[in-house]
């Protein structure tokens, strides 16, 4: 189903779930997808849309509008109530690319390069009797296993290689250019769904990591948040009055977007070398245990050379001079003496309610 809705979406512009209920109650149960070229919105002077229509073998079915949720991919400006498809801008494109497949086609099948025209020399002519018997000849001693046995004929003929060079007709790059727009306009990388004209980019540096990470943020992570922001919008309040439910798309696993590993240890490793994180936080980061008083151990890192540089140095409670921990501990001080004060109205709660219960006996 959810291939079906991002084709629709993709191809048509627009995209539909039909919401089925429980008997006798308004509460949603289930979702049927619903073809886009089978629905048709419906409205009127007073509302944009009033209900859907859908279209069946059987006639024409009258859907509620409360029980679709249509996805749209923008607005058409010539139809509000649906989404336009940008295939639409790219429909001479799609055309050509159909012209050059069919030319491909013809030239194999109606323009079947001969391997050789055999002609007689001088003025001479020769009768279609001749002809047959020539052709067949060539045919039958030229071909299979005979490849390559010398030609002998009774009278002056000359044999000529007739070439096409089909490279001069450009249609291998006339059907690039349709790949590259249709990929451009739905921000896919061409070598990631593997035309041709996308190979060239992964050789000039970027990598297939790198461009299925650009169709994910380009194309896909969009098309999610569109769908969640309408289920949250259109059927989500049929289900729950608390308004701050959310749909979303968990896309925590997807591989392509995590961090690379390699890339992370070294932004860990580095954010401790500059003393960003301590020893701890690092090893934890990085899935390792942290031992007692490694959260407490900082590093400098390296500081600019001069005679008013001192080396690297690590930060510990037992080698810190006084200066610096005072440092340190200052934002921590006003809440120790909070903590302090409270501390001292509890017990002194706890003496009073320990004299009264005494002083009863």
């Amino acid at each position: 189903m959810r291939a079906a809705l991002a084709l629709d979406y993709a191809v048509h512009g627009n995209a539909y779930l039909e919401i089925g209920r429980l008997e006798r109650s308004s509460i949603p149960a289930e979702l049927y997808y619903q073809p886009a070229s089978a629905i048709t919105p419906k409205g009127n002077a007073a509302e944009l849309i009033t209900h859907y229509e859908h279209a069946t073998g059987s006639g024409v079915r009258r859907i509620p509008r409360e029980d679709i949720v249509h996805f749209r991919n923008g607005l058409d400006p010539r139809n509000m109530t649906v989404g336009i498809s940008p295939l639409q801008s790219l429909l001479r494109e799609i055309c050509t690319d159909d012209e050059a497949a069919a030319a491909s086609a013809a030239l194999i099948r109606n323009m079947g390069i001969p391997g050789a025209v055999i002609s007689p020399e001088g003025e001479a002519e020769i009768g279609d009797a001749q002809r047959k018997s020539i052709k067949d000849y060539f045919r039958r001693v030229f071909r299979g296993d005979n490849r390559g046995e010398p030609m002998v004929f009774s009278t002056q003929m000359r044999v000529e290689r007739f070439d096409i060079d089909l490279s001069k007709m450009g249609i291998e790059k006339l059907r690039q250019i349709p790949e590259e727009r249709v990929c451009a306009v739905f921000g896919i990388p061409a070598a990631v769904v593997g035309f041709g004209t996308g190979i060239q980019q992964t050789k000039v540096g970027a990598t297939m990591r790198e461009l299925r990470e650009q169709a994910y943020e380009n194309c896909i992570v969009p098309m999610h948040r569109m769908f969640a922001e309408e289920i949250t919008n259109s059927l989500l309040p049929q289900i729950d009055d608390d308004r701050s439910r959310q749909a979303f798309f968990d896309i925590a696993d997807v591989r392509v977007l995590q961090e690379d590993e390699n890339a992370f240890s070294q932004r860990i490793v580095g954010e401790y070398g500059v003393g960003i994180i301590s020893r701890g936080e690092a090893k934890r980061e990085l899935g390792y245990q942290a031992v007692s008083g490694e959260d407490l151990v900082y590093t400098t890192g390296p500081e600019p050379s001069g005679p008013a540089s001192t080396a690297s140095r690590r930060k510990t409670k037992a080698g810190a001079d006084d200066a610096e921990w005072a440092a340190l501990e200052a934002p921590v001080a006003p809440l120790a003496d909070e903590a302090a004060v409270k501390l001292a109205e509890v017990f002194a709660e706890v003496e009073r309610r320990m004299r009264r219960d005494l002083g009863a006996f």
